[in-house]
């Protein structure tokens, strides 16, 4: 934290016109750079309100060049979101959270995922607050919203239509929870094999739903189309996949990472569990999106899961030389300790 003054004095120097513009521009870069990187450490050691301070600071950096580091705003004030739920500062959390909301819909190049996924977190907040019919506008509205931009991943949509259809279950509505779990199978469907994995899920809690609902009958039938995916999925595994010439993939630098922890809470419920997560890495290695694609039961571990990946640096998919936006998969098993 020793260089934050320096960074304070130099952003002041900026702010009252006592330097260039264009040496201001040059290094708030490098600034934001480094208070994101401080921020994040101070979020590693669970200094949530030293990490907060930081994240602030950069925010007012990005703030007074919002059009230059519009990506740098909108990725702090998630962040500041994030922050805010570590200390159950629930209420700034949620406000947060819709300024976030407000400036990722002024990004006329978004592509609809960031802006959905936002959504869903705030419903899932929500819904871990027992706020079901808040959470229900949300998760709604994420689904809205992606439907309405067109979407080809066969993860995020899936995801989003299971999370609104367990707002659903919890405010009981039974066959509105059904008729969008079927959306999800359907949209996997027309994805293909590569949707497989996220139309088993689908299934398998369409088939939850229809047995509260005493139609055995139905679910029996879920399971049964579920059994015939699971064998698929074995067999597919198996199929070698060929890839372009010069080609590598998004890839994680192990070494810039740190395990994901347990907090007190976590460790009090005894959670354990595995979360698959699966983020959009830019030309540039950096992150333009983040969603859980699998969950590991647990609100708590899965937060856990991207926040401490997030602080990972990332090398993007190269074709040919060329970098490409792509999608990067991962997975952390959390296991009690000793």
């Amino acid at each position: 934290m020793n260089s934050i003054k320096s960074i304070k004095s130099f952003f002041a120097i900026c702010l009252f016109s006592l330097a260039s513009s264009n040496t201001c521009l040059a290094a708030s870069s490098n600034i934001l750079d480094e208070l994101t990187y401080e921020a994040n450490l101070q979020t590693y050691y669970k200094n949530y309100a030293g990490a907060l301070r930081v994240n602030d600071l950069a925010l007012n950096i990005a703030e007074a060049n919002r059009s230059t580091y519009f990506t740098y705003f909108a990725h702090l004030y998630e962040n500041r979101f994030h922050t805010l739920q570590n200390m159950k500062r629930y209420d700034e959390a949620y406000a947060t959270a819709l300024k976030t909301k407000e400036i990722l819909g002024t990004d006329p190049a978004k592509d609809g995922a960031s802006y959905s996924i936002l959504l869903r977190e705030i419903a899932e907040m929500l819904m871990e607050e027992g706020k079901y019919a808040a959470a229900e506008k949300f998760a709604f509205e994420a689904v809205e919203n992606l439907e309405s931009k067109g979407t080809e991943d066969e993860l995020i949509m899936p995801n989003l239509y299971r999370v609104l259809s367990r707002v659903y279950v919890k405010l009981g509505k039974l066959e509105q929870a059904v008729s969008v779990l079927k959306k999800a199978v359907t949209f996997s469907n027309q994805q293909g094999k590569k949707a497989l994995p996220q139309k088993s899920a689908s299934l398998e809690e369409l088939s939850k739903v229809y047995r509260t609902l005493g139609r055995t009958d139905l679910a029996e039938l879920a399971d049964k189309e579920n059994n015939k995916i699971e064998r698929t999925i074995t067999m597919v595994s198996n199929v070698r996949v060929e890839r372009p010439k010069n080609y590598s993939p998004a890839t994680l630098d192990r070494n810039s990472c740190t395990q994901p922890e347990y907090s007190e809470e976590a460790l009090q419920q005894q959670l354990r569990g595995t979360a698959k997560f699966r983020f959009l890495i830019d030309e540039n290695g950096g992150i333009a999106a983040k969603y859980i694609s699998v969950s590991s039961g647990s609100a708590l571990l899965d937060t856990a899961t991207l926040q401490a990946f997030s602080r990972c640096k990332f090398s993007p998919e190269m074709h040919d030389g060329k970098a490409m936006r792509s999608w990067f998969s991962g997975q952390f098993v959390w296991n009690l300790p000793n």
